[in-house]
């Protein structure tokens, strides 16, 4: 995995909210934000929650809410992180290697 960007993120439209995870070059990376303008990132319920990743090694990775009050992501069966939430994330146009946000851009790597 040379280079870095998204991998995957869903935005709903017409608005901020959305999930995303990216590639930095060493670690495996998950943002979910429900703020309104690109001005209110700072306030996003998860932003920038890393884990070490390997180059050369591939990563089972889920991201899941429970419809109630729970959204969670986990690497390899293995539990990252958990925050309470009433609200999901992006829910339109889910696009892989690809992200719109920004200076990160697609993952172009290898």
């Amino acid at each position: 995995q040379s280079g870095k960007g998204g991998i995957f993120e869903a935005r709903s439209a017409g608005s901020h909210t959305r999930v995303e995870i990216y590639w930095t070059g060493s670690k495996l990376c998950l943002q979910l934000c429900q703020v309104s303008s690109s001005a209110d990132f700072n306030k996003c319920l998860v932003r920038d929650d890393c884990v070490s990743a390997n180059v050369g090694q591939s990563y089972a990775v889920q991201v899941s809410w429970d419809d109630c009050n729970t959204a969670s992501w986990q690497v390899d069966g293995v539990l990252q992180g958990s925050w309470t939430t009433v609200e999901g994330f992006g829910s339109t146009g889910p696009v892989l290697c690809y992200s719109g946000s920004g200076g990160i851009g697609g993952w172009k790597g290898s």
